[in-house]
């Protein structure tokens, strides 16, 4: 891995911030920065990652915070969530420039997703979680997002559409920068409404794998720690793929992606 990824930027997600930096602006000017993998870890405080780093110098961890370079005074918004958490990092930004508090909310201008036509008074809650997924007839999710569950909204052309979850993103995403300069993306996360990270364009992210965490009716990871770690484990995968220049699921792919990266889940379940 240290030869293929220059730098790592480890974001840890939710409830804290990031670990202490220590290169400067000097320094980083000087790398010759390629590839960048950002870790996101739900649940972990910046002190959780000083302490485990430093009674566990050899492990995985200690390895990726002395190989990456890490920021001190990043914060996600209070109260927090995976939503505003993830989008802290990708935007640089809060609700309340991005504007998404959490993957329930309302909002005052959009509709029912049953109201195709968009008549009648906005105001509908927008939800983006695992039950805007389309399901197989066992209650498996497809890792795939059903328009038909979404709700309405009257874009600028003044036409009632579907609001995607990227469609309610305000502020442009990292992926967006990156591609608009030439450089392939990649993100993998817990559901499919993690479409957010492709920002207003819809087109940020090239390889987005979305492997369902919470079936609606069927198998919730989340109850229990393993399998949490499992459904962790399909980002890894994804993750070590798209390090040899594939894509997530090993097939031909087109390089090693310039910012990719994934959200680990096990922890905030622990």
């Amino acid at each position: 891995m240290r030869k293929s990824i220059a730098t790592i930027a480890l974001g840890f997600a939710l409830l804290g911030r990031t670990i202490p930096a220590r290169a400067g602006d000097d320094e980083l000017r000087g790398h010759k920065i390629k590839h960048v993998l950002l870790i996101s870890v739900d649940g972990l405080h910046s002190l959780d990652v000083e302490n485990y780093v430093a009674a566990h110098p050899d492990s995985a961890l200690a390895a990726l915070s002395n190989h990456g370079v890490t920021f001190s005074n990043a914060r996600t918004p209070a109260l927090s969530d995976s939503f505003p958490g993830l989008l802290a990092l990708v935007t640089g930004g809060s609700p309340v420039s991005h504007g998404l508090f959490y993957d329930v909310s309302y909002d005052r201008t959009i509709f029912d997703p049953t109201n195709t036509s968009c008549s009648g008074q906005a105001g509908n809650p927008m939800i983006f979680d695992e039950s805007t997924d389309k399901y197989s007839s066992g209650n498996v999710s497809l890792n795939v997002l059903d328009p038909a569950t979404l709700p309405n909204h009257i874009d600028a052309n003044g036409k009632c559409v579907r609001l995607f979850p990227h469609n309610a993103i305000r502020s442009n995403t990292i992926f967006e920068v990156v591609r608009a300069s030439g450089g392939h993306t990649a993100w993998a996360d817990k559901h499919p409404a993690y479409d957010l990270v492709n920002g207003p364009s819809g087109k940020g992210v090239q390889d987005l794998y979305t492997p369902e965490i919470t079936n609606v009716n069927g198998l919730d990871n989340t109850v229990s720690v393993v399998c949490t770690v499992a459904n962790d484990q399909l980002k890894v995968a994804a993750i070590l793929n798209e390090i040899q220049g594939l894509r997530h699921d090993g097939t031909p792919g087109p390089g090693i992606p310039a910012v990719f990266g994934m959200n680990f889940q096990a922890v905030s379940v622990g």
